[in-house]
């Protein structure tokens, strides 16, 4: 949508919004879709966030915080899995318990993976805040002329609170964190 930056943010923003709920009341498979939907909808944000100006910046903060609270917290898929894994347990019977312990060593799911993928999770949550972070920083270097150097400077007339993440500038562009992020890199 070149040229048209509220548009994109717009179309960008429903990407997020549809993941921010995608995993309420579902499985780590559900977590996984969400994530996707959101990541791609932040990455094209923090792609194009050099096109806003202050006020759909600001628009933005406002948006992307609104989808974050409305995301499942990791602990509630981990409790949706769970419950799901012993109810298929129970309904399937013995036979599908035996092929389970057969092919798995146990009737417990694989918790190394379940928490690779709690922690995947939560990571894109982590960015989340850190794409907030760098539009209220670029909103207030185009309303002030010069960039932030303190988390002060910022809250609460972009944001809400100090994120618990360093401050904008302190970390890896966006577009190497989020590439980086799912082949294994670890962050600085």
């Amino acid at each position: 949508m070149e040229h048209r930056p509220g548009d994109a943010a717009t179309s960008y923003l429903a990407a997020v919004n549809i993941g921010a709920r995608l995993a309420h009341g579902g499985l780590i498979a559900d977590g996984y879709t969400a994530m996707f939907s959101v990541g791609e909808g932040e990455l094209e944000i923090a792609k194009g966030m050099q096109d806003f100006g202050p006020t759909l910046s600001r628009q933005m903060i406002s948006e992307l915080e609104h989808a974050q609270a409305e995301e499942e917290p990791s602990s509630e898929i981990e409790i949706h899995e769970n419950a799901w894994h012993a109810a298929h347990v129970r309904s399937t019977g013995l036979i599908y318990c035996l092929e389970f312990v057969f092919k798995y060593g146990s009737l417990a799911p694989d918790e190394g993976a379940q928490q690779l993928s709690v922690e995947q999770y939560n990571s894109e949550l982590k960015w989340t805040t850190e794409l907030n972070a760098k539009l209220a920083a670029q909103a207030y270097l185009l309303e002030h002329g010069r960039q932030a150097t303190t988390w002060s400077e910022l809250v609460p007339g972009y944001l809400k609170s100090v994120p618990g993440i360093p401050f904008p500038g302190q970390y890896k562009s966006i577009e190497r964190y989020r590439i980086g992020r799912f082949v294994g890199a670890s962050d600085p």
